[in-house]
């Protein structure tokens, strides 16, 4: 299969790409209409709110790239649809109801929480469910990827609507140096964006080991955890205090957020290296050739098309790897093997990683 056929069965189709880059302006610009029209709005609030969850994503990102099925334009997305729709959505589920309840504390403590928990990750698993055979499945890294983008949009969204700025930035707590986003005052909370990173990184156990009753036991345990450490953040009544002191004043979460970056780190390595160990056909682009790109030491046209294709190329391997890793692992049929493998040889053609030999 040749380059140009991959461009017309989709891979690199300039109408689309077009349409999207068109779309993702008109969203930004919504973006920012949308906060203007906010009373009062602190526009320093709002730049720091999006670049403290911007430091997270970009480390986040650096660590996990190699094994990666998403880039930046992904992550985009989904901020996007944690601060519009999902945003709007949690809007109309919970303030309509707040007069029918008697209790005002127990409305923000009770119903609140797992209703935007539990909403937010409905982007992923659309997400997960609707991407196309050779994109089917994301690495781990993804999915604490794509939740922390999404959970930082709605975050970016809600604190405006009420006034407030809760990531406390970089000071004197180890915490803040690593999650700038966390909010260190009378109380700790970890945020939105953590939240959804959590409940998101259990959704993507699931669907990477699907039919494992631990990775169920952990999904649950997860999105359970993003539930009651949000409730706990909204609880002003009886049994606020036990119910802080069980989540270790919000640190609890905090703990596992951490434990679940390391959880991808390791479980995206592992997944790699098993399949690359099984694969001879697509090696694993040089990652010495993107320094040089980087550097300005490659022409332009070489340089920066051919790193584009690279990574390109670099996350449909990955995602066909994770396909691999189910199947081999678990003895089950998945997805469309045919098109996998033409979307991948169209790309190692144009990425310069195609290998004469396809054994």
């Amino acid at each position: 299969m040749t380059p140009a056929t991959g461009r017309r069965r989709g891979l690199f189709h300039p109408a689309l790409r077009a349409y999207q880059r068109i779309a993702l302006v008109v969203s930004v610009g919504l973006v920012v209409v949308t906060l203007a029209r906010i009373p009062d709005l602190d526009w320093g609030d709002a730049a720091a709110h999006l670049a403290l969850h911007l430091v997270v994503l970009v480390w986040f990102g650096a660590v996990t790239g190699t094994w990666r099925t998403v880039g930046a334009r992904e992550a985009v997305r989904f901020w996007l649809f944690g601060f519009f729709p999902v945003t709007l959505v949690a809007y109309y589920l919970t303030e309509p109801l707040s007069d029918r309840w008697s209790d005002g504390n127990a409305f923000f403590g009770v119903w609140v929480p797992p209703v935007e928990e539990l909403l937010k990750l409905v982007p992923v698993l659309i997400w997960t469910t609707w991407r196309r055979p050779a994109q089917r499945h994301g690495s781990l890294g993804d999915f604490w990827f794509l939740g922390f983008a999404l959970g930082a949009g709605f975050s970016l969204h809600e604190d405006a609507l009420y006034g407030r700025r809760i990531p406390s930035g970089f000071g004197d707590d180890a915490w803040s140096w690593v999650f700038p986003t966390f909010h260190d005052g009378l109380v700790f909370v970890t945020g939105h964006a953590a939240w959804t990173a959590l409940g998101a990184t259990g959704i993507g156990l699931l669907s990477i080991h699907r039919g494992r009753v631990l990775a169920w036991i952990v999904a649950v345990g997860l999105v359970g955890l993003a539930v009651v450490d949000h409730a706990a953040v909204n609880w002003r009544g009886d049994g606020s205090e036990r119910l802080r002191g069980l989540m270790l004043d919000g640190r609890l979460a905090a703990f596992v957020l951490v434990a679940t970056v390391a959880l991808a780190v390791g479980h995206d390595w592992w997944t790699g290296r098993w399949t690359t160990a099984r694969d001879h056909a697509f090696p694993r682009p040089a990652r010495h050739e993107d320094l040089l790109v980087l550097a300005g030491r490659r022409p332009p046209v070489r340089g920066l098309g051919g790193y584009l294709a690279r990574q390109r190329y670099r996350r449909l391997r990955n995602a066909a790897f994770v396909d691999l890793y189910r199947v081999r692992s678990r003895g089950r049929s998945a997805g469309d093997r045919t098109r996998i493998r033409r979307q991948l040889t169209a790309a190692a053609n144009l990425a310069g990683c195609a290998r004469p030999s396809t054994g």
